[in-house]
């Protein structure tokens, strides 16, 4: 009598786990080149706008702050936690896949460590964002006269980074 050959095929529930494992990671891909901190002001001699994570902009700011002798976040640091994110987001979707199509074994600690370790830096990206929003922010007296803080880019990246470690959390072979 011949054996049958185990067919490994996709459930409709990995499915949603890959789905939403893959919309994270682009998520998290997009925030990366949309506009990451906006500005306002109260004074109509300073305009607001919007900046990217990687802009000019940004940096300049962030000198500007540093040359008069203030602690600033480093926009490096964020920038680096970022790209951490989308790429641990990358890794996994990639687990998400191996498992639902079960073409590997995967250890249980392993998986639990990526998957804490991706969510622990998608709320990371958020914080230091926050962090260098509020040291960018420029204050005369009670007034704001600029106020700097994160914008859809970090909202995505940060999200996204987090569903991708979620789904691999909860993916269980």
């Amino acid at each position: 009598m011949a054996r049958r050959r185990k067919t490994s095929s996709i459930g409709p529930i990995d499915l949603v786990f890959i789905l939403l494992a893959a919309a994270g990671l682009v998520f998290a891909v997009i925030g990366l080149f949309i506009p990451w901190m906006g500005s306002s002001a109260a004074e109509g001699n300073i305009e607001g706008g919007s900046m990217g994570l990687f802009s000019e902009e940004l940096s300049k700011r962030v000198d500007a702050r540093e040359l008069l002798d203030q602690s600033v976040l480093p926009v490096g640091l964020v920038q680096a936690f970022a790209i951490i994110g989308a790429v641990l987001a990358l890794v996994c979707v990639a687990g998400v896949v191996i498992k639902a199509a079960k073409a590997a074994k995967i250890n249980g600690l392993v998986s639990l460590l990526i998957s804490i370790a991706t969510i622990a830096v998608g709320v990371l990206v958020a914080v230091f964002s926050y962090v260098l929003g509020g040291d960018l922010s420029t204050e005369m007296g009670d007034v704001s006269v600029t106020s700097v803080f994160p914008i859809v880019g970090m909202y995505f990246c940060a999200i996204g980074t987090v569903v991708s470690g979620v789904m691999m959390l909860l993916k269980r072979n």
